[in-house]
């Protein structure tokens, strides 16, 4: 099969590491038997395509990649008579795939000239910005036209259908998996979330981006209210737009001596660091699925996140996990407590539950989930 995909939520430069990029785990694993092309659009006003700049292209683990400019929402014929369709017209995809806002409305147009299957990969930011970006009426013609929609977590799907109910039938959740390469084996995962707490710092972690979303704060406040009671240890690994103002936060509650801020890490390192951990958190919101909290469970943490985002679903309140609103500083406090006050009993039915999670959320699993779509989509086009 011909898979064509559009998004930017992949690889700027054939430099960068592709192993944090969840599309590119499902791409790779699609390329073992099949042709799969990423056209990665970047939206710029129409004067700068006259100039006619090259696209750049490379190949990535077996994914051929194209970033191209696009003028941000095409109306007019004229713009697919262009590079774009001599695209379309030498690669002959058996199926278009579209992942997140203008790229979403891209594939959908492309796919309607050229009569091909679609595939709409939903993410929790179609549904609360794609309104105000795109338009509810275009949006929604969108969702209409496709073939099959994927949301990308139990989350979204459960508030896609929640919106347009009428969806149902056509809709299956694409979820991300796990690249276990480099992690403890199952037995040490267990060992390792059943060390004891008590007695010692709780060492927790935190790995993201650091942008407002994240909600990194409502940790630190949370945190900062535990007072004297909990002895614990905060590693903050990553980088961005927030960490300043994160670490003036951090000061500013009287914890700055406890919080670790590394920036950002390798992965080789940033797993060091969760396996050294006991408690991953990251209360974000919208979150679309968060695949860092299947690394911080595979790695042996326990792990904290956001109710009704991206992590519900597959962390189940108490049973393989917490989760709590991610608003909410002593909602959070509270799920603190009842981590650092857990007995050996309880330790080791999460220790289980998590290790049952994250088996059977493989990186090929889940590509064969999401490629399954895919066929889907072409068989109900050929009808």
């Amino acid at each position: 099969m011909k898979i064509l995909m559009l998004t930017d939520l992949y690889p700027e430069a054939q430099e960068a590491d592709p192993s944090v990029f969840a599309l590119h785990r499902f791409c790779r694993q699609w390329a073992l038997d099949n042709q799969v092309w990423v056209l990665r659009p970047y939206c710029t006003p129409n004067w700068r395509l006259r100039k006619r700049s090259m696209p750049s292209r490379w190949q990535l683990e077996g994914v051929d990649v194209m970033s191209v400019a696009v003028p941000k929402f095409p109306a007019r014929p004229w713009f697919f008579s262009g590079f774009l369709q001599r695209v379309m017209n030498r690669i002959q995809p058996d199926v278009m795939v579209g992942h997140l806002g203008f790229n979403l409305y891209l594939a959908a147009r492309l796919a309607k000239r050229n009569r091909l299957p679609l595939v709409a990969a939903v993410h929790m930011g179609d549904l609360v910005h794609g309104p105000r970006m795109l338009g509810e009426t275009r949006l929604k013609r969108v969702f209409q036209q496709a073939n099959r929609l994927a949301p990308r977590s139990l989350a979204v799907s459960r508030r896609l259908l929640k919106r347009f109910p009428e969806l149902e039938s056509r809709s299956r959740t694409a979820w991300s998996g796990l690249d276990s390469a480099g992690f403890r084996s199952d037995a040490a995962r267990e060992n390792r979330l059943c060390e004891p707490l008590a007695g010692q710092p709780l060492r927790i972690i935190t790995a993201c981006r650091l942008t407002k979303l994240k909600n990194v704060d409502v940790t630190l406040r949370a945190l900062a209210g535990l007072g004297s009671t909990i002895s614990w240890e905060l590693i903050v690994a990553g980088d961005g737009p927030e960490r300043a103002r994160l670490e003036r936060l951090a000061v500013k509650l009287g914890i700055a001596a406890r919080v670790t801020f590394t920036g950002w890490l390798e992965r080789s390192l940033l797993r060091d660091h969760l396996s050294r951990a006991q408690l991953f958190v990251m209360v974000s919101a919208p979150e679309t699925f968060g695949l860092v909290y299947l690394d911080a469970m595979a790695a042996g943490c326990l792990v904290v996140g956001a109710k009704n985002e991206g992590i519900d679903g597959i962390v189940k309140h108490q049973r393989n996990g917490w989760l709590c609103p991610p608003g909410d500083p002593d909602a959070l406090a509270a799920v603190l407590r009842e981590v650092d006050s857990l007995g050996a009993d309880s330790r080791q039915r999460m220790a289980r539950e998590s290790r049952r999670t994250v088996a059977a959320l493989t990186e090929e699993a889940a590509a064969g989930n999401y490629l399954d779509i895919l066929r889907e989509a072409v068989n109900a086009g050929e009808r």
